[in-house]
């Protein structure tokens, strides 16, 4: 469940990096934790995002979801195996003679 976020456009990231340079070590190793707080609290909130959403659903309503996810991983599963045949077979074949 990602969130609806506006990205910095480039001036911003310029203005970003510029603060960056003027920072201590110490500093920037500072600003690095928290970005890493960050990231960790916006898993921890989209997790509860989707525990909220199962505590809302019937017991029946959590095995439908339980398949569904099976499903989903299954599938994926078998993309990943047919791109991986594909990268194989482009590996194996010889280029054609000119």
């Amino acid at each position: 469940m990602a969130m609806l976020e506006e990205a910095l456009d480039s001036l911003q990231w310029r203005i970003f990096r510029l603060f960056l340079v003027d920072l201590e070590d110490e500093d920037v190793k500072q600003v690095s934790e928290q970005l890493n707080k960050e990231l960790q609290a916006r898993r921890d909130c989209e997790h509860s995002a989707v525990r909220l959403f199962f505590s809302t659903l019937a017991g029946s309503d959590l095995e439908l979801a339980r398949q569904a996810i099976r499903n989903e991983q299954a599938a994926r599963a078998q993309h990943r195996r047919i791109l991986g045949l594909l990268a194989t077979g482009r590996k194996r074949r010889k280029p054609a003679a000119r």
